[in-house]
């Protein structure tokens, strides 16, 4: 299914209600964002490709990794004290 000029417009109240449920804490972060991949991939609101552009940038990883190491951080503190 080709997009259509529409579609920019269906992403962006995606995008929306994507950030309120991040700042309003409606629904945690790590459900939040999946949620947002999964609605533009399953009503085909962008391609694939373009979906996941993005991660393909070593910025994007390195943020990525720093969410993992500060969680564990977090989970682990006075374990090892």
């Amino acid at each position: 299914m080709p997009c259509s000029a529409d579609d920019g417009d269906h992403a962006a109240a995606d995008a929306d209600v994507t950030l309120v449920l991040l700042g309003t804490s409606l629904a945690p972060g790590y459900l939040a964002s999946p949620i947002f991949f999964a609605v533009l991939l399953v009503f085909v609101l962008d391609p694939p490709v373009l979906v996941f552009a993005r991660f393909e940038s070593t910025a994007v990883w390195l943020i990525v990794s720093g969410f993992v190491i500060g969680a564990a951080t977090a989970v682990l503190e006075g374990v090892f004290l």
